[in-house]
């Protein structure tokens, strides 16, 4: 059976895939009557698209200002980085066999990492193998609540753009955390996960303060 797709979902991709691939980069005003006059349909599809990404976080509404892509959030990145490496370490240790049971994924997709240079990618097989040191583990609660951040994170620290800002550094300390796995040591593992963040954040950090002031959010 042919499923038409709704309007509204073809112009959510749209807006989607130019977010993603820099086209539209954070802070960028979205004006809904340009849009509608280019892609051929009325204000009310694309109002909804924008609708939904917001809810996805991607775009955000200000009152009398309209629709703009969401901006870098030094603020919240600092905010959220050193707790997110708490609970991945805590995941860590309460999880460890399940973790070490993937070390050859774990190191697989440390491998692409280190190759790849495709910011949206890089995002990807980032997430993708941060997921694989808990995704598995005993604590639903906890994996549930991580998977939370981490959707989090990624709309306030620039990560769907920009990939990783930098990844020798990046995969250098996941190579950490790999050994560690395979010398069977939580402590050490976990030690290296909650290092990884604080490392991440002042990365991040540096990588924002070179942002343009129009990419960055306040509160």
């Amino acid at each position: 059976m042919i499923q038409r797709i709704p309007l509204r979902q073809e112009i959510s991709a749209i807006l989607r895939n130019r977010i993603l691939d820099g086209s539209l980069p954070a802070g960028s005003p979205i004006r809904e009557e340009p849009l509608s006059a280019e892609l051929g349909v009325s204000r009310t599809p694309v109002r909804e698209a924008l609708y939904g990404l917001e809810n996805e976080g991607l775009v955000e509404a200000k009152l009398g200002c309209g629709f703009s892509v969401t901006s870098v959030d030094p603020e919240a990145v600092a905010d959220l980085y050193p707790i997110v490496g708490t609970l991945e370490a805590l995941a860590v240790r309460i999880g460890f066999d399940s973790a070490r049971a993937d070390v050859d994924r774990l190191r697989q997709l440390n491998k692409d990492m280190s190759t790849s240079t495709v910011p949206r990618r890089l995002s990807e097989l980032d997430r993708a193998w941060h997921e694989s040191l808990w995704i598995n583990g005993p604590n639903r609660e906890l994996i549930n609540l991580l998977s939370t951040l981490y959707d989090q994170v990624r709309r306030v620290d620039g990560s769907l753009t920009r990939g990783l800002a930098d990844v020798p550094g990046s995969c250098g300390q996941h190579e950490a955390v790999i050994v560690a796995l395979e010398q069977g040591n939580s402590r050490t593992a976990a030690t290296a996960i909650e290092r990884h963040w604080k490392q991440g954040l002042k990365v991040v950090q540096g990588w924002i303060a070179d942002l343009p002031s129009g990419e960055k959010g306040t509160r």
